[in-house]
């Protein structure tokens, strides 16, 4: 992407890197160079544990650099890669995990950081920001409404 065109070329094609977990360091200022957009999953900070044990707590640190993208001023977006009906497909989970990052809190999000990556800047990713992602009058939303008990 460097090589091809860099910024002149790449931010408006929106290109992403998806499952950008583990995005080291030495790579963001060149993930910002080229303007590319990251997907993370807060839900991989689960296997904390596991993944410590395989690879060092040092290196945990870096899984997820939720902070660190936004200062290098990285579009990011929470998403889940989760199919219907896994715990993990559940966006309060991954926004509560991007705020309180297990073991690195200075990589952790706010609260409106988070729900804006899972929102509007994932529409923005997919290209229909002008039809969804904020809620706004004549947008598409999603809604859930429970049904009153009926005794």
């Amino acid at each position: 992407m460097e090589a091809s065109g860099g910024k002149a070329v790449w931010p408006a094609r929106r290109p992403r890197i998806e499952h950008g977990d583990g995005l080291l360091p030495d790579l963001i200022s060149r993930v910002s160079a080229v303007g590319a957009i990251v997907v993370q999953n807060p839900t991989h900070l689960q296997g904390q544990d596991l993944f410590v044990q395989r690879f060092g707590r040092d290196r945990f640190a870096l899984q997820s650099p939720f902070r660190s993208l936004l200062s290098a001023k990285i579009k990011l977006v929470l998403a889940s890669d989760a199919a219907a009906g896994d715990p993990e497909l559940n966006p309060y989970l991954n926004v509560m995990l991007a705020c309180d990052y297990p073991g690195e809190p200075n990589e952790s999000l706010t609260r409106e950081e988070a729900v804006l990556a899972y929102t509007g800047t994932a529409a923005y990713a997919e290209y229909p920001e002008d039809r969804k992602g904020t809620l706004e009058p004549g947008k598409l939303a999603d809604l859930a409404c429970r049904r009153p008990n009926p005794s």
